[in-house]
């Protein structure tokens, strides 16, 4: 899979999340690509993407939407601070409160006959309300899971940690790295954390990393140090996954629901040694939620989700020119007007 794949939004139980403020760090252009359908749209940003690989670059980030991972949102081509984004998703008032984005064009795609029908609203609602019952369901769950760790004797892990990966300044920015779909979760962090040398995998009860990955991302960022955040739909409020790309060092919390496979090369992070007495102050042993309680409301949601995608999106044939001429024209120019700006 080429480029970066993350999620700008995602569907949550408190609806539509994004990080798009911090997607526009360092961009300079934006083109909004408008007419055509949404698919057509989400076609042409693929081609440019593949077509930008395909010419060597290795920084392209592909965008997902949150209702079909399958189809665009947006693309970043960071090293020349370009992005070309769905304009009927992302409009002028997005990018507005960036003054690094000196110009921002329009771009009008040919009328293609391709399918794309306004998604059903009172679906996205019956979406939104399952995941609002499966997060505060979750976060129930954590919650009670928290009274048994002890966070001292994690910070002091942290701090033991922190010398092996912790020695310049840059920033935080942060994507949707797992999103909900017919098909259950869909996530990117195994393209992600490819091209890591090391990866930390946090393991034992369910919800018990967050608090390890939030002192990772707060000693981090204490030394000014380039971070990636990646979080999930379920809980968008707690990372799954922090990456520190200079030094090409992941960590991943499988406590927080993520599945992903096992390298020989990974180090695991056990939590048991963390835990406290399974009884509260008032000596009542702590009765947490059933953890697949959650996963069935999840399941549910998906269904819906599967119909949602069915009244907005269908089938449809591709021909192998399609938007050829176009997109080859189109990367064209914003490569020479990305070198152009170089040389000013």
């Amino acid at each position: 899979m080429a480029g970066k794949h993350t999620f700008v939004r995602v569907l949550t139980g408190e609806g539509i999340l994004s990080y798009l403020d911090d997607l526009l760090q360092d961009l300079v252009k934006v083109f909004l690509l408008q007419g055509a359908t949404s698919l057509g749209r989400s076609l042409f940003l693929r081609l440019v993407g593949l077509g930008l690989c395909d010419r060597g670059y290795q920084d392209v980030e592909f965008f997902h939407s949150p209702f079909d991972h399958i189809s665009l949102e947006g693309l970043v081509l960071r090293e020349k601070g370009i992005g070309v984004f769905d304009g009927e998703v992302f409009s002028l008032e997005n990018l507005e409160g960036f003054p690094g984005i000196e110009i921002v064009e329009e771009v009008f795609l040919p009328a293609v006959s391709l399918p794309g029908e306004p998604l059903d609203e009172a679906l996205i609602e019956d979406v939104v309300e399952v995941l609002h019952e499966a997060t505060a369901m979750w976060k129930d769950f954590c919650f009670h899971q928290g009274k048994l760790i002890d966070q001292h004797f994690l910070a002091g892990k942290v701090s033991a940690w922190a010398g092996e990966f912790l020695r310049k300044p840059r920033r935080l920015r942060r994507y949707f790295a797992v999103s909900l779909s017919p098909e259950g979760d869909v996530g990117f962090i195994s393209n992600l954390s490819r091209g890591c040398c090391r990866r930390y995998l946090i393991r034992g009860v369910p919800g018990s990393g967050c608090f390890l990955l939030h002192q990772v991302l707060l000693e981090a960022l204490s030394r000014h140090y380039q971070v990636e955040a990646y979080y999930s739909y379920l809980n968008p409020e707690d990372p799954v996954v922090v990456i520190l790309p200079e030094e090409r060092i992941a960590f991943i919390d499988t406590t927080s629901g993520v599945g992903v496979e096992v390298l020989p090369s990974d180090v695991i992070w056990e939590t048991s040694g963390a835990f406290k007495s399974t009884s509260d102050p008032d000596g009542e042993r702590i009765k947490p939620k059933e953890p697949e309680k959650v996963r069935g409301l999840l399941s549910e949601a998906a269904q819906k989700m599967l119909q949602l995608q069915q009244s907005g999106f269908q089938g449809f044939s591709l021909e192998n020119d399609f938007l050829g001429k176009e997109v080859n024209n189109f990367i064209s120019r914003i490569l020479q007007d990305a070198d152009a700006n170089d040389l000013l």
